[in-house]
């Protein structure tokens, strides 16, 4: 009975096993999917079969329990569901599995992670390295392959995630944690060489949002690299900050900026400002609903999109779809600094990138949002889960 049953545990592990890395090629093939000029129908296919389904087939109730365990996941539904909810009493009912569509991204990452095929620190390199290549032979296509001037604002072939000021949030999410990774293993030259590419991306791309996320998450940065001992606050760090900003300044002076800011003014706040208030006149407590047609006219032209989606939370669910929201931010934050993890970075560069641009954040599988806010989040719930899983075992009395 005993070698039935051991047999019977083998070959479910054996199992377990082979579709937990046709999940991890499925994810792959989704992330790649992301970044390809394939119809939004094609790319929620590939979800739906690569990571939706072998996800949902290698879920027990016990994953199930160990992922509500986390009070990251417990908002996060709480407000996935309210949004999903939302959506589907204004606008349009099927828009309700939008939820699912999450939690089935979030499954995905926890079974990759106790099946061991996902690390952290891979993660966030190769995440890195994929996006600063694509942007590198798109930059090629464009100028070279197309012949443009160099002078000109670079416009990416493909779907609108290509667009410069979404992809240079792309480069700030996916440079942060690897940035932190270099730092904290001592690799300088290549921190060093990582800043300047992504300095430079911003300049060549005349884009401020993703220098809004990076911004945003400095101060993070700087924060968790002293409070684990990377770095301190002895002469030579204060040089090397000095000189740093000096050479910022002096890049300044000479004028290397001035194509962030030589496009204008972007209407950034007269348009959060006008989401706002149309949303507390519809309903203080629910907004104006997602069926809702937003337009502001400033005059050269009208503009149809908010820009942030925390003007599109206001305008489309009110206070308690923002207040939902802050939850999870903040609880996401507070929960990424207390386990250290270096994705909490990614996050906090997300959110800041969110301030300027983005939709809904309960959205198709395609949504430019899922890689900018859920997938530093589905990390720091990995995060979140081993530190309570480490947690419990130094709880666990010694027996002699």
């Amino acid at each position: 009975m005993n070698q039935a049953n051991q047999r019977l545990t083998f070959f479910s592990t054996l199992n377990e096993r082979k579709v937990a890395v046709l999940l991890l090629a499925g994810f792959i093939l989704h992330i790649l999917s992301l970044f390809s000029p394939l119809s939004n129908k094609v790319v929620n296919n590939i979800f739906y079969i690569g990571v939706m389904l072998p996800a949902l087939l290698m879920t027990r109730r016990l994953h199930i329990e160990e992922l509500w365990s986390s009070q990251l996941v417990r908002v996060a539904i709480v407000y996935g569901v309210f949004t999903s909810l939302m959506m589907a009493i204004t606008l349009d009912g099927y828009k309700i599995k939008y939820v699912g569509y999450f939690f089935a991204f979030l499954l995905a990452f926890y079974h990759l992670e106790k099946n061991k095929l996902f690390d952290s620190t891979i993660v966030a390199y190769f995440l890195c390295l994929f996006v600063l290549a694509y942007s590198l032979v798109q930059l090629f296509v464009f100028y070279e392959v197309n012949g443009a001037p160099l002078t000109a604002r670079p416009w990416f072939a493909g779907w609108q995630l290509f667009t410069p000021s979404y992809f240079t949030a792309y480069i700030s999410v996916a440079c942060a944690a690897a940035a932190y990774c270099l730092l904290s293993r001592r690799s300088y030259v290549l921190l060093l060489i990582l800043m300047l590419m992504v300095g430079a991306l911003f300049v060549v791309t005349q884009t401020r949002m993703g220098l809004v996320g990076v911004l945003l998450s400095t101060p993070f940065f700087i924060g968790l690299a002293v409070k684990q001992d990377i770095l301190s606050l002895s002469f030579k760090t204060l040089l090397v900050a000095f000189i740093g900003v000096g050479l910022i300044g002096a890049l300044y002076k000479a004028g290397v900026f001035d194509v962030l800011t030589a496009r204008g003014e972007s209407y950034r706040l007269l348009i959060a400002k006008t989401a706002w208030t149309e949303g507390f006149n519809c309903n203080v407590l629910f907004g104006c609903g997602y069926a809702y047609d937003f337009a502001l006219d400033i005059g050269s032209r009208i503009l149809i999109t908010e820009h942030s989606s925390y003007s599109n939370q206001m305008l489309r669910s009110g206070l308690v779809g923002v207040c939902l929201l802050l939850i999870v931010i903040i609880s996401t934050v507070l929960s990424g600094c207390r386990t250290r993890t270096p994705w909490v970075l990614s996050f906090i560069a997300g959110c800041g990138c969110l301030l300027v641009e983005g939709q809904a954040l309960m959205a198709q599988p395609r949504a430019f949002t899922q890689l900018i806010f859920w997938f530093p989040f589905c990390m720091v719930v990995l995060a979140d889960l081993q530190y309570k899983r480490n947690q419990s075992t130094e709880d666990k009395p010694i027996l002699d």
